[in-house]
């Protein structure tokens, strides 16, 4: 994932989906991730292909990655139920943790 933080493939592995799904929720799928790498950008502070993957910079941090597959995975779980708006203000602490070593500290 040379450049790309996660990508609709590497959420459908997340999610464990199978080849006869197709691309049915591909645009649902593509506005979680888009939803989970802002909102992880907007944690660190900073814009994570700006910092990593492009020449002449590290590659983007696996648990980066990792992070943002496992919230929009998360958001896909927990689409339909009541407390879904509630959970979208807050990640689960276990995805937190992969981004909080990342983040920049401005006082």
């Amino acid at each position: 994932m040379a450049g790309e933080v996660a990508s609709i493939q590497g959420l459908k592995a997340q999610l464990a989906f199978t080849p006869d799904i197709g691309s049915t929720d591909d645009t649902l799928l593509q506005n979680l991730l888009d939803a989970a790498l802002s909102y992880i950008e907007s944690a660190v502070g900073f814009v994570i292909e700006e910092r990593f993957g492009g020449p002449n910079q590290d590659p983007i941090p696996a648990a980066l990655s990792q992070a943002v597959l496992q919230l929009a995975a998360h958001w896909w779980d927990q689409r339909g139920h009541d407390e879904a708006t509630s959970m979208i203000n807050k990640a689960p602490i276990w995805i937190e943790t992969l981004w909080t070593e990342f983040r920049d500290w401005a006082f």
